[in-house]
């Protein structure tokens, strides 16, 4: 990962703290500002650990940010932000090692799921039951980089 995509992740984790901070103002109606400088003031060192093949941070940031409190599964759109693509980075989708879903392969990646077909036919990826082997799909990643994508790209359409 280069330096735009680490400020990239530092945009979005910034984005994050000031959400959390306004979400506990609104909750428990107070604005504590050492709080906000407090949660805030992370994000770069987040970004930093993450960058630098931090499990323990990846796992806390997928489940942090990319499941919803009423969801089980993580959101597609979640794999196609800076965050996300980090996160399948260093720790790959689950920590279980489970099947990638296709829609979530080309959130990953960045490229549109007929691109994702393709990708099976040549062998660049494998396919398993349920989805994607999750390590060709971070090894491609790891390889090939983010290719750019569209939020076109990680719809279920």
């Amino acid at each position: 990962m280069d330096a735009q995509e680490f400020d990239a992740v530092v945009a979005q984790l910034d984005l994050f703290a000031q959400r959390l901070v306004a979400k506990i103002d609104q909750f428990t109606n107070t604005t504590d500002p050492a709080m906000a400088a407090i949660i805030g003031s992370s994000a770069s060192e987040h970004a930093t650990q993450l960058l630098s093949g931090s499990i323990p941070t990846a796992r806390l940031l997928r489940d942090l940010i990319g499941r919803p409190c009423d969801q089980d599964e993580i959101d597609t759109a979640f794999w196609a932000t800076p965050v996300g693509r980090a996160v399948a980075w260093v720790d790959g989708y689950s920590a279980d090692g489970r099947p990638i879903p296709r829609k979530h392969a080309a959130a990953i990646l960045g490229v549109s799921r007929q691109r994702i077909s393709q990708l099976e036919d040549t062998g660049a990826l494998v396919a398993t039951d349920g989805g994607l082997e999750a390590l060709s799909v971070t090894s491609r990643l790891r390889t090939h980089g983010y290719q750019g994508g569209t939020d076109e790209r990680t719809t279920d359409g």
